[in-house]
């Protein structure tokens, strides 16, 4: 994971933000928030690329539409079709500077094991200049709240 700089806001709590969306796996845990709100507060960032269609580097999957429109089961097609790719769990954030809190969507990519290249598979819908903070591959489907 690559670190930059520090952020002047620093978070005290975070909370589950409405509610699990549909395929959601189990819920974070105390302990489990407690180190994706450290991972905020540290600014452990990944850096990911966008995958674009038609590359000539991976097998693209059969997709139906609205599987295609779902992060979590577009990495794990991807991995399954690709042996060197590997899903990584996270969540895209967000800072709302006008209510002084971060947004955390939950998200999946894929890992290519061979480089250590994450690629960002749903570029159009989650841009790669959004922070990613990487979690338990566990806990998908529960978007999170950071507040000061």
């Amino acid at each position: 994971m690559a670190k930059i700089e520090s952020s002047p806001r620093k978070f005290t709590k975070i909370c589950k933000l409405g509610e699990p969306k549909q395929n959601a796996t189990k819920e974070p845990s105390e302990s489990d928030l407690t180190e994706i709100l450290a991972a905020l507060n540290n600014y452990n960032f990944s850096t990911r690329t966008e995958l674009h269609d038609g590359n000539p580097l991976y097998k693209y999957p059969d997709f139906t539409d609205s599987q295609f429109a779902q992060c979590h089961e577009t990495a794990r097609k991807y991995a399954e079709e690709n042996e060197n790719l590997k899903v990584v769990s996270g969540y895209i954030v967000e800072f709302e500077t006008d209510t002084n809190r971060a947004i955390l969507t939950s998200h999946s990519v894929v890992r290519d094991i061979e480089n250590n290249t994450l690629w960002e598979l749903m570029g159009s819908l989650y841009s790669i200049d959004k922070k990613f903070i990487e979690h338990s591959p566990e806990i998908k489907g529960h978007n999170l709240v950071a507040t000061p």
